[in-house]
């Protein structure tokens, strides 16, 4: 995945282009000997021998110089194998500071660099950003990923919402990253022609284990790329000194902790990383760091380190304070643990919405893998250092919603493969529609950061499904004059939306017209019913019949008009009204303040068998015939109820650079109103950045 990588802002912008996305599936060749792969394509539902033929669609991405030239060093940008360049392609290699073309092949077709804006005296890498997503449409890629991000503002300023109009003229399908926040209002990217990707969790982890004098056996995360067993070691807490229980900087005394485990109490001033190496420099063996959600990267346990949650370091310092003579009897680095349960989880990392720029869009669009991801990494370059020994690795694990969008990006170009004549919202509306909710434990998708039910707000319209995704049955399909219908109905004046459209002629109708997106977002305020029109094409079976089929919470109520849809032919359209209303006994936040997200969906029969899960219920089933291989087509709903924030939150949230502190709740029909309000309600803080965020 080394061609997702980022941007850094201190180096020039350069993009590359690459064919065939194989390489960001999980690897066989593992950091960790003995380790085997996740189970990401059982995730991601792949046809393996489908997903992996060659595909040849252009899929542009950015990068840093320096990158590109050391990708070609790794095996997973080897042109081995590959077809030859088609001649519809634009592009070319050029020279760089740091990169030659000889660098690319048949697999790394392009790249060149733009860097003018940032070395000019603003230093603005976004007109590069431009210039550089401009180029690559002009080259004729298929896909354009992108894992960035400036400041969450208004799409006629905001330069990826409006190169990636010019590309969805194109029909070029752009995805991006939500973003690394991991709280309300933090998506970015959610312009409603781009695809937006939030990150989950996969059913693998990486694991210490432990056992105390005592007999108590403990588990913990560990990312220690060294297989090690400790025995018979002491046990160390400063308990008499507060600096020296949190591990902080130069407060361990070397002849106390010298060849001993030291335990570390969690703190909130202190960074686990920094206990780490605070542990080394006192010559401890190892170290035992307590925190409930890490977000520490491979690449930091520079010791070995055993990460435990609170509740069980609670023990290991009762026994420690207890005990002189505290001692561990075993310890055995690291261990990869298949098939751990719930999973998929929605990361805590993972930015939620509502959209900031616009509530109305359901953010993100869709979850995929991104936490522990194999990803190829440059194997010239140290990739950590232990002891005095500098190690290095073809592939390493890596998070975030930049792991996250390659998946869908390659999904992208699988159905392009398949089909050609798919616009942009073709694709995405069968990624969305098809994807699921249901985790490994048969419940609704948890929230890593809570362990909770998550809602739309976290996962969108659930996990992606690549296979599923081939064969939606129904698509909710848009082109530009769509958007630039929903650009009208934003109140954008004419300077505004030049600059959006980047065109001098346009028009907009005269009435309002709903974005026929492939999920609701209801918000209500006074009024206590909402409608939504949509359109939806046939792209299954050329004869179908679609049922409404309605699973709602206590105090609303959702029709949808007409109740039944019959396709004659394929590519045939139908419309639809979905009413939402609601009564006083509809669960709230606040008084008389409900929102409703809804996402349509289509589960197979084992998902409709549940009963009493609103979020796995449908809107359009499939009855008497046309079902292939046994599976029923549908469209289904999601729910989730949010605080609506007032006109004045929302316009703070679009153009301020402060911060603000704001009290929410989520309720959903799987929890009571009382339940969440008591579990939930906390405080949530969104702060916004100016410089170039790298996800």
């Amino acid at each position: 995945m080394s061609c997702m990588a980022s941007v850094p802002v201190s180096h020039p912008l350069n993009y590359l282009q690459s064919r065939n996305l194989r390489h960001i599936l999980p690897h066989t060749q593992s950091l960790l000997a003995g380790c085997s792969p996740p189970t990401a394509p059982s995730f991601l539902d792949y046809n393996v021998n489908l997903a992996y033929r060659p595909l040849l669609h252009l899929v542009k991405v950015l990068s840093s110089e320096l990158l590109i030239q050391e990708s070609g060093k790794s095996e997973s940008f080897s042109g081995k194998g590959m077809s030859p360049i088609p001649q519809r392609w634009n592009g070319k290699c050029e020279n760089g500071t740091t990169f030659s073309p000889s660098a690319c092949n048949r697999k790394l077709i392009g790249a060149k660099s733009f860097s003018k804006g940032f070395q000019a005296a603003e230093k603005s890498a976004a007109t590069d950003v431009l210039a550089g997503m401009d180029q690559a449409i002009a080259d004729g890629v298929d896909i354009l990923s992108l894992s960035l991000g400036f400041n969450q503002t208004a799409y006629f300023k905001d330069v990826i919402a409006i190169a990636s109009l010019s590309a969805i003229e194109k029909g070029i399908f752009v995805v991006c990253a939500a973003g690394n926040d991991g709280s309300l209002f933090s998506t970015y990217y959610g312009a409603p022609w781009i695809a937006t990707v939030g990150a989950a969790t996969l059913d693998w982890s990486f694991t210490a284990t432990m056992t105390l004098e005592n007999g108590l056996e403990l588990e913990g995360i560990s990312y220690f790329p060294e297989s090690i067993y400790i025995t018979d070691a002491s046990l160390y807490y400063g308990r008499d000194n507060v600096s020296k229980a949190m591990c902080k900087a130069s407060a361990l005394d070397q002849n106390e902790v010298a060849g001993k485990v030291v335990l570390c109490d969690n703190s909130t001033k202190i960074d686990v990383s920094d206990q780490m190496e605070e542990v080394e420099r006192a010559g401890a063996y190892t170290g035992i760091f307590l925190v409930d959600i890490s977000d520490l990267q491979p690449d930091d346990f520079i010791i070995p380190s055993l990460i435990l949650d609170t509740a069980s370091g609670t023990l290991v310092r009762k026994y420690v304070t207890e005990d002189s003579k505290a001692k561990v009897k075993g310890m055995r680095f690291t261990l990869a643990k298949l098939g751990p349960k719930p999973a998929p989880q929605v990361a805590f990392f993972s930015s939620r919405g509502p959209d900031p720029i616009n509530p109305g869009v359901l953010n993100p669009d869709i979850l995929a893998p991104g936490v522990d991801v194999l990803a190829a990494v440059t194997p010239i370059r140290p990739f950590i250092k232990i002891g005095k020994y500098k190690l290095v690795t073809d592939y390493a694990l890596d998070s975030g919603t930049s792991m996250a969008t390659p998946h869908v990006a390659e999904v992208a170009a699988l159905l392009k493969a398949v089909h050609k004549e798919w616009s942009p919202a073709a694709i995405r509306s069968a990624i969305m529609t098809t994807a699921y909710t249901i985790d490994n434990t048969g419940s609704i998708l948890k929230d890593q950061s809570t362990g909770l039910p998550a809602t739309p707000l976290d996962f969108g319209a659930g996990h992606i499904n690549a296979n599923r995704a081939m064969d939606p049955g129904l698509v909710y399909d848009m082109d530009v004059q769509d958007y630039i219908e929903f650009l009208c109905g934003l109140g954008y004046d004419e300077k505004q939306m030049k600059s959006i459209l980047r065109r001098s002629q346009w028009n907009c109708s005269q009435e309002p017209i709903d974005l026929n997106y492939p999920s609701f977002m209801a918000i209500f305020n006074n009024e206590t019913v909402r409608k939504f029109s949509r359109v939806v094409t046939n792209v299954g079976d050329e004869e179908a019949v679609y049922h409404a089929n309605l699973k709602l919470p206590t105090g609303m109520k959702i029709t949808i008009e007409p109740s039944t849809l019959t396709f004659t032919g394929k590519y045939q359209k139908q419309n639809f009204v979905l009413s939402i209303e609601t009564d006083e006994e509809a669960p709230a936040a606040y008084p008389n303040e409900l929102s409703i997200s809804i996402v349509s969906s289509r589960d197979d029969y084992e998902h409709t068998s549940r009963k009493g899960n609103s979020s796995a219920s449908s809107i359009f089933k499939k009855i008497n015939y046309g079902e292939k291989n046994g599976i029923k087509r549908e469209m289904g709903l999601n729910f989730c109820f949010r605080r609506n924030y007032s006109e004045e939150e929302r316009e703070y949230f679009t153009v301020s650079d402060g911060e603000l502190d704001v009290d929410y709740s989520v309720v959903g029909d799987h929890l009571s109103f009382d339940q969440c309000n008591a579990i939930l309600k906390r405080l949530e803080k969104c702060s916004h950045s100016k410089t170039l965020r790298l996800f």
